[in-house]
């Protein structure tokens, strides 16, 4: 065929030689990362707050290969936040507390390989 290399038979103990090395080198290759020890903290940006000021709560996670977050208020409403496998993960969450009380704020992170985690802090609003 016309613009094809051609190969003569002494050619191809070569080049499958060189495919048997290319193997071995791709088997010794390897890419995949060990998991990180599954950690999560919770930050809030202030733990005084009056009803309806927002509090920033800044969360940073690591792990194996992080499924998702999940952020609970304390005051009966929740976000969730898919982390899609990550290995580390900062995240920001916002809320506006409706009412006065003191709130436990939790936040959950999960992971594929090796379960889940909680960190917590809590809110006053006076």
């Amino acid at each position: 065929m016309e613009g094809c290399p051609k190969i003569r038979l002494g050619d191809l103990g070569f080049i499958v030689g060189m495919l048997a090395v290319l193997a071995v080198l791709g088997a010794c290759l390897d890419t995949r990362l060990d998991p990180l020890p599954l950690t999560i903290t919770i930050t809030p940006n202030k733990t005084t707050t009056i009803v309806g000021d927002t509090v920033v709560f800044v969360t940073e996670s690591q792990g194996g290969s992080m499924l998702g977050l999940d952020m609970n208020y304390g005051d009966g409403t929740a976000d969730p936040f898919a982390l899609s496998g990550a290995r580390t993960a900062r995240v920001s969450f916002k809320h506006a507390y409706g009412t006065k009380g003191t709130y436990q704020v939790q936040v959950t992170v999960t992971d594929a390989t090796q379960g889940t985690k909680s960190a917590t802090t809590q809110v006053a609003v006076p």
